[in-house]
């Protein structure tokens, strides 16, 4: 956490499925992976068995040239006394960090909303998970997944690299 803190090796992505790496590291749900996905598939299924409701962990979304969402605080709080957690409470921490993604993404289309924003297009591998995708569709305006983009009229916006588009369709 303090590399990333000081920028050691740690460059800036556009990826969201890092983040789901490191909250699966965090919560010593994967530390390695055989292969791609594997570590936010874990930290899905360890989600799936929590016996509370999540809650949204803090994030900061700034505006400017670049609209930028800030996660290392949610990070933060996953890795709070990460080591001592019992199981149902790890599971517990991997449903926040869902719930904290899918509000983040959310939060994401507010700033366009003046603009007619009515459907949202999730582009990448981290939209395969299906709980990031129930907590988005939950807070979020009609959505459409990359298997059924199928746009009319369609302007891109940059936010995350390639994650977010807004339809005037």
């Amino acid at each position: 956490m303090q590399a990333t803190a000081a920028g050691l090796s740690a460059p800036l992505t556009s990826s969201a499925g890092r983040l789901f790496d490191a909250a699966a590291a965090l919560l010593g749900v994967a530390y390695r992976s055989a292969y791609e996905g594997r570590a936010p598939i874990e930290l899905e299924r360890l989600a799936r068995t929590a016996r509370r409701a999540g809650r949204v962990l803090p994030y900061t979304v700034a505006e400017g040239a670049r609209l930028t969402v800030d996660v290392l605080p949610a990070l933060y709080a996953l890795a709070d006394g990460a080591e001592e957690l019992t199981a149902e409470e790890r599971a517990g921490r991997a449903l926040d960090f869902h719930v904290t993604m899918a509000a983040a993404v959310a939060g994401c289309q507010h700033p366009f909303g003046a603009d007619g924003l009515r459907t949202v297009a999730l582009a990448g591998g981290v939209f395969q998970n299906a709980l990031l995708l129930e907590g988005f569709c939950r807070v979020s305006a009609t959505i459409m997944c990359s298997c059924r983009i199928a746009f009319r009229r369609t302007t891109a916006v940059s936010l995350t690299g390639r994650q977010l588009w807004r339809s005037h369709g």
